[in-house]
């Protein structure tokens, strides 16, 4: 499962680290008065304040299935 994070700009960033919305959620928290960033990058070159997170949306992975008698694909 992947992860697309859409900040209050509008601008959308793929979460790399996490596998699950539990796990995301789990490196959001924080305490009352620090503002968090967080990467969503493994080179850790995305980071993002979590105040202007927008929403999150979760992306099911696609399984495409040929059939060899297609003549696009086998053509």
């Amino acid at each position: 499962m992947k992860l697309k994070v859409i900040m209050d700009s509008g601008k959308e960033y793929l979460c790399e680290k996490d596998n699950s919305l539990q796990e995301f959620m789990q490196r959001c928290v924080v305490g009352l008065d620090r503002i968090k960033y967080i990467t969503l990058d493994k080179e850790e070159k995305i980071i993002i304040n979590l105040v202007h997170i927008s929403s999150v949306e979760i992306l099911e992975e696609t399984i495409v299935e040929y059939d060899e008698s297609d003549p696009i694909v086998y053509g």
